[in-house]
């Protein structure tokens, strides 16, 4: 029943709300997509690793997991961004297994995107999605983001490529780990050289230490748009919502803040604001 619920509630959300990848093609995208999930993959037991995705295709290990992450991208158009600009700059924080990018290389192809994904496993995925793709003007980098240039443990809390369960966190503080790598951190000022039309930044966590270097290094006037998520109480005693808001009004930022909180409000738990 579920299943039907969810095929219904997005059907009929995307019939009544214009997308710009168009309403009906989003819709039979959507559909394939669950149908093949639904028999294929759970009830016949295929193996499925890549999908065309209008007119782009897309390398993962788990077809779940790419339903999932399908449906935060482009059903939801959390990432789209007005531009004049026919060839937009976009540094892509976070680009995971390549589906924020095959987004935005449908919406703008001749976008040019710094990329930065610091999972091994993920990183090796979106190398085939971007050579398979033959996508110009693209640079990806193994490394995370942060304040510092370094090394730091990346903490992997789920197993499988292409979750959105990976961060610097400690497992202290986020609940016991799959695994832990070391990975290379830069400093995202460093990359930045000119003005950049979107900033997009899905980091679990690391969001404030990045917009901290930015505004540090006079870097953050440079960026005219931010996507980002914001992650609330990973640390269940630390309170720094206001902060990060203020940075951002600081550097001249206007802000939307989007959020499903359940009532009535859970206390000292983790919460993501877009």
């Amino acid at each position: 029943m579920y299943w039907i619920r969810h095929l219904v509630g997005n059907g009929l959300r995307l019939l009544f709300h214009p997308t710009v990848l168009g309403r009906f093609a989003l819709l039979g995208a959507f559909l394939r997509i669950e149908f093949k999930r639904k028999i294929l993959v759970e009830l016949c037991g295929r193996r499925l690793t890549s999908e065309h995705v209008f007119g782009q295709i897309i390398h993962f290990s788990d077809y779940s997991i790419f339903a999932l992450v399908f449906g935060e991208v482009y059903l939801s158009g959390v990432y789209y961004f007005p531009t004049r600009v026919s060839a937009p700059l976009i540094i892509d924080g976070g680009a995971n297994i390549g589906v924020s990018l095959a987004y935005f290389k449908t919406i703008y192809p001749g976008c040019r995107v710094l990329a930065f994904e610091p999972n091994e496993r993920n990183f090796e995925l979106l190398q085939r999605t971007v050579r398979a793709n033959g996508w110009t003007n693209t640079e990806i980098y193994p490394f995370g983001l942060h304040r510092t240039a370094g090394e730091q443990w990346f903490f992997d809390y789920n197993g499988l490529p292409g979750s959105l369960s990976g961060g610097f966190w400690e497992p202290a503080e986020a609940g016991p780990a799959k695994s832990k790598t070391m990975v290379r951190t830069v400093r995202l000022s460093d990359y930045i050289t000119e003005d950049v039309d979107l900033l997009k930044l899905d980091v679990e966590g690391s969001e404030m230490a990045i917009l901290e270097d930015l505004m540090a290094a006079g870097k953050l006037e440079r960026v005219r748009q931010i996507i980002g998520e914001y992650h609330h109480h990973v640390k269940p005693d630390e309170d720094r919502l206001g902060e990060f808001l203020s940075l951002l009004e600081r550097a001249g930022f206007g802000y939307h803040l989007c959020a499903a909180l359940p009532l009535p409000f859970p206390q000292r738990q983790a919460q993501n604001f877009m």
